[in-house]
């Protein structure tokens, strides 16, 4: 019964992530959704773990962009993988050979091992994502890692050096549109 309950937390939590995102993405508000004639699609690479893999985030991303109600179709580009751990550093040289001209934003998803393990190897692959963002005008969005159960007492570390590391950056951090 309790892992039914913790597997529903969890895809509720994917699914507001995956809505905020959108709507973060494209500019809508909740309140105001009306398509914008003419808008062109908004491109965006998604470089994650299994949160991104095994949650199909970018295919997420992509229906909600298709609905009727979107304010702009979403094209996602991806390079995610499923394997618990895999840390941005992990994913440097294939993730950065997708961002080029004409992406609008960038969206990583570090894993809450490789955050807490090396907190300084994750900033230096954030920054050269970010570099390579920056060079192509899109946006970088940092999706804050949360810990598994036997590493809840590092979430207020790992929220901690997200947002250290998006200022540093001039980042955004979506996690913060869920609170």
């Amino acid at each position: 019964m309790h892992s039914a309950i913790a597997l529903c937390h969890f895809i509720a939590r994917m699914i507001r992530i995956a809505i905020c995102l959108c709507l973060a993405l494209t500019g809508a508000s909740a309140e105001t959704t009306a398509p914008q004639a003419g808008a062109p699609p908004l491109k965006v690479v998604l470089i994650g773990n299994s949160y991104m893999y095994y949650n199909n985030m970018p295919g997420i991303l992509t229906a909600l962009g298709a609905a009727p109600s979107s304010p702009r179709r979403i094209i996602t580009f991806q390079y995610t993988v499923g394997v618990v751990g895999a840390g941005v550093n992990f994913m440097l040289a294939p993730g950065i050979s997708l961002i080029g001209p004409g992406i609008d934003d960038v969206v990583l998803q570090e894993s809450a091992g490789s955050l807490i393990s090396n907190p300084a190897a994750t900033a230096e692959a954030v920054r050269r994502f970010a570099e390579a963002a920056k060079v192509a005008g899109a946006r970088t969005i940092l999706l804050t890692p949360w810990a598994h159960a036997w590493q809840r007492d590092f979430q207020p570390a790992m929220d901690q050096s997200i947002q250290h590391i998006a200022t540093d950056l001039g980042a955004l951090v979506g996690g913060d549109v869920l609170d």
